[in-house]
């Protein structure tokens, strides 16, 4: 699936609502509805999962867009790079070059809201995977959404924080 920045993965556009995505599956791909919550907006949002493409789409709270996509397998081409094939040192050496401000996360990931779209790896038995476990493209509004510190997520399921005694 190509990437186009805060545009679209393949046919699916971040403008496109719940209702557009389950009309351009059609009745012979299935897919799993859900929802999912979010400690920094404290509301639940629609996701489906559509299994054939190892694919998942979380849409905004309204179900109006998409507010994110990840892939765990097949294609996912950026600038003519498809993330799936190129070793993870690789592609990081390459996006570091796009983004000067690219998030790298250790070595179990990066993340650029420049582009809009991070990676992950797999971690087993102490060591990093070769290449990507999963690669997700984000919407402007998503990269907006605040991150809830560890004190509010301590207090969101503890009903305090333990630190603070």
């Amino acid at each position: 699936m190509e990437f186009k920045s805060f545009e679209s993965l393949g046919m699916f556009h971040f403008s496109d609502s719940l209702k557009a995505v389950k009309a351009k599956l059609g009745k012979d791909i299935e897919y799993k509805e859900s929802e999912s919550y979010h400690l920094s907006l404290e509301k639940k949002n629609k996701s489906l999962h559509i299994e054939k493409y190892k694919l998942s789409i979380l849409f905004h709270e309204d179900k109006k867009s998409i507010e994110f996509i990840e892939i765990e397998k097949g294609k996912f081409i950026f600038n003519g790079i498809d993330l799936f094939k190129e070793p993870y040192t690789e592609l990081l050496n390459k996006f570091q070059v796009l983004d000067e401000n690219l998030k790298v996360d250790d070595e179990s990931g990066f993340e650029s809201k420049k582009i809009g779209f991070g990676v992950s790896r797999n971690l087993h038995n102490g060591n990093y995977s070769k290449y990507i476990k999963s690669a997700f493209a984000m919407s402007l509004e998503y990269i907006d959404r605040p991150i809830p510190s560890g004190d509010d997520i301590l207090m969101h399921y503890l009903g305090y924080n333990p630190f603070d005694e």
